[in-house]
């Protein structure tokens, strides 16, 4: 099995049997899935080699509140593991452990994910704007191998931040939208290019028309959405033909989407659940993560415009934003809504060029029939963005209103991400 786990370009035949024996190790080697699969009444199911498919998720809750002891494989060393942990923006960090060789295995599938987007030199200096606070100096300087990295925290003063990367040259930068689009906004105000970037690689949030824009003016190059999350890695990176189309890692992940059932879907939203390939040291089998995505069904020739073979999904809203529900009951995607915002607060200028009225924004609902949206406008342009976004609001739902307030700023989470869209009832859908 370990040479399966760390091989590149799994076929799908390869995936399902490592499916079979990572469900196989699981049962046998960590206590809690032992324990869980007889409380279900899957252990003799899995013995028998029972479908993957038939197996219980694993809900966040049950991963924070397990015994990490209980979770590891029974020969794993805590004392020699690596780790990585989650933001804890759901109010559960959940800590993931992995041997060197499985930490490994992991950032040489971030680092491949770069260079399926674009060229890459191979001694590559990457800056990389955490969610994760670093120490007091807001800066650490790390080497990886042929990587040289250099960690910034997006609350240093953007000054800063440029003279730093100004003297670092990185070919690759890489962070949320949020924090990118901030930098970006003083480049082009103070017009000083990073002309040695190739590649703005995003994630962690959702990444909409107008961010890319500014994105890509900025900076001068190819903008990537990676979709990724502590507990596994990359999970997919954006088709290089079609922006919000994704292609799965399967060197790393199965997806699946599910229904509220836990039925797989294809073709319609579900619930997106995740499988560990390569991670036997703390094994996730079929963990919900919280977002949301519709699987694409394959072309004939199972070949994407962009010649990928790997499987499609649209990435429909994730953990960081919220849903907002309508006054009917149905559930509007943060994703939608943003984009929505966006669209309302673009004017297009004589020469044909688009000019957004605002600068950033956060939709909050505070009652099923109310949202305030709390915006930083372009000088002067409060009262059309005000009347815009009214406007924005009845084309969504009548009897849905809104307040829109103008702000000095817009304050990050204390995990360091930034919610554009924040549900403030009781139950989310």
């Amino acid at each position: 099995m370990l040479v399966q786990r760390f091989q590149f370009n799994k076929s799908e035949r390869t995936v399902q049997k490592l499916l079979s024996r990572l469900t196989r190790s699981a049962a046998e080697n960590s206590l809690a899935y032992r324990q869980l699969l007889e409380t279900t009444g899957q252990l003799r199911n899995v013995e028998a080699g029972a479908s993957f498919e038939s197996l219980p998720l694993i809900q966040q809750a049950w991963l924070h509140d397990v015994p990490t002891e209980g979770l590891l494989h029974r020969r794993a060393n805590m004392g020699a593991l690596m780790h990585a942990k989650t933001s804890g923006s759901s109010g559960m960090p959940i800590t993931v452990y992995m041997k060197r060789s499985e930490a490994l295995f992991r950032s040489a599938q971030i680092a491949l994910g770069w260079r399926r987007a674009q060229r890459l030199p191979l001694n590559l200096r990457v800056a990389d704007f955490g969610t994760r606070l670093p120490p007091e100096n807001g800066t650490v300087h790390e080497r990886r191998g042929s990587f040289s990295i250099l960690r910034l925290s997006p609350l240093l003063p953007r000054t800063e931040q440029i003279g730093l990367l100004s003297r670092f040259n990185p070919h690759v930068i890489s962070g949320p939208p949020t924090s990118l689009d901030l930098l970006a906004e003083d480049l082009l105000s103070t017009r000083q290019p990073l002309r040695s970037i190739r590649l703005v690689a995003v994630r962690g949030e959702l990444l909409f028309p107008a961010v890319r824009a500014r994105l890509e003016r900025a900076f001068s190059c190819r903008v990537t959405d990676f979709y990724s999350c502590e507990e596994i890695g990359l999970v997919a990176d954006e088709c290089l033909e079609t922006h919000g189309i994704y292609h799965v890692n399967t060197d790393a992940c199965y997806l699946e989407t599910v229904d509220e059932e836990g039925q797989p879907l294809v073709g319609r939203e579900g619930r997106v659940v995740l499988t560990n390939l390569f991670n036997t040291t703390f094994p996730l089998l079929r963990y919900e993560i919280r977002d949301r995505a519709e699987r694409i069904p394959p072309r004939s020739d199972g070949v994407c415009a962009c010649g990928s073979r790997r499987p499609k999904m649209r990435l429909l809203s994730g953990r960081e934003d919220d849903c907002i529900r309508l006054p009917n009951g149905h559930r509007v995607s943060p994703r939608a809504i943003g984009a929505a915002v966006y669209r309302a607060s673009c004017v297009r200028q004589p020469d044909g060029s688009d000019r957004w009225l605002l600068r950033r924004f956060q939709v909050v609902q505070d009652a099923i029939d109310h949202v305030t949206i709390r915006v930083i406008p372009e000088s002067g342009a409060f009262e059309d963005v005000e009347r815009l976004m009214h406007s924005m609001l009845r084309t969504i739902h009548p009897d849905l209103h809104c307040d829109t307030i103008q702000v000095e700023a817009l304050p990050f989470e204390a995990s360091g991400k930034f919610k554009k869209v924040i549900s403030l009832l009781e139950e989310d859908g």
